[in-house]
């Protein structure tokens, strides 16, 4: 039997190396819509809520959220801590606005997080992309990501 005790080369484009794809995060989000009739007109708030997934003693603590949406929309609720980016009608970035150690505002692995909230008058809502992204504490760098859809408001896309 062969061994090999060398390092595997790393992947490489036009012999630039390829950085390894970033660990995956456990996490999920939840909203709550109200009023929850999608016949209702008005004004509608969309409330989410974020959840760390990954277990006691992991470094991964959830640093910021993006969310796809399709309508105009003006956020209502940031947590304390937090700030926004958002065009108001294709996507809302809510980041930890603490840059520097202990980023006391990040969601620690087994808490969670709700305060993300957005407001329209849409009164029509589809499944859309988002994502959580985690900053390690221990070695102080970017860590996992969570890629998944809920539920936000806007129509269905086209077929």
């Amino acid at each position: 039997m062969l061994q090999n005790s060398a390092e595997p080369e790393p992947l490489k484009l036009n012999s630039t190396p390829i950085p390894p794809a970033p660990p995956a995060l456990a996490a999920h989000v939840t909203v709550k819509v109200e009023p929850d009739n999608e016949e209702k007109r008005g004004i509608r708030t969309w409330s989410y809520k974020l959840f760390n997934d990954e277990p006691s003693g992991s470094s991964q603590h959830i640093t910021s959220f993006v969310l796809e949406v399709a309508a105009p929309v003006t956020v209502t609720g940031t947590p304390a801590g937090w700030s926004v980016v958002t065009d108001g009608e294709s996507n809302v970035l809510w980041y930890c606005s603490e840059q520097q150690p202990p980023y006391s505002n990040d969601i620690a692995p087994g808490t969670s997080l709700a305060g993300f909230q957005i407001q329209t008058s849409e009164h029509k809502s589809r499944q859309a992309p988002f994502g959580l992204m985690a900053w390690d504490h221990k070695a102080n760098h970017a860590a996992g990501v969570a890629l998944d859809s809920v539920r936000s408001p806007g129509r269905k896309a086209k077929d």
